[in-house]
């Protein structure tokens, strides 16, 4: 019964995590998407460790449209906080180091929070070709050709 229930809910939550993808590359430019991103995530971060990473990642995208200095700086420790969280519970997940990585190369100086990149990019670079997941290896490729 359990795994009908796995084979039944398992495509929801891919469809549901491609659409946080999409969602996570346009948070950055669309105060709207961020907004999605965050309800999305969210909505599944009590289950499922990638949701709950992602939740932190949309704090963070959220905070670069406040306006208060304060909101910003709790937004972004808030998110920081969540992300950090998610990948100590899963040091090896690849998607969440992509999601660190993918914060940390444009978060500004003053945040102090850069001290992962090289680590994030080796483990990338290392383990990129062994994902199954083909759409995530396409974006992880992809994003580190760019830097």
């Amino acid at each position: 019964m359990k795994l009908l229930l796995l084979l039944f809910f398992l495509p929801l939550v891919n469809s549901d995590l491609s659409s946080l993808r999409n969602l996570y590359k346009e948070a950055s430019k669309d105060e709207a998407k961020a907004n999605q991103l965050l309800v999305i995530a969210d909505k599944n971060s009590s289950n499922n460790l990638v949701f709950y990473g992602y939740k932190g990642a949309a704090k963070i995208s959220i905070a670069k449209y406040a306006f208060n200095p304060y909101t910003k700086w709790n937004l972004f420790n808030e998110g920081k906080d969540i992300l950090e969280s998610a990948i100590a519970s899963d040091v090896n997940n690849i998607e969440l180091r992509y999601l660190r990585l993918t914060i940390q190369m444009n978060a500004p100086n003053f945040l102090g929070y850069k001290s992962n990149i090289d680590s994030d990019k080796k483990f990338l670079k290392e383990n990129i070709n062994g994902l199954n997941d083909k759409e995530l290896q396409s974006i992880i490729k992809n994003y580190l050709l760019k830097i």
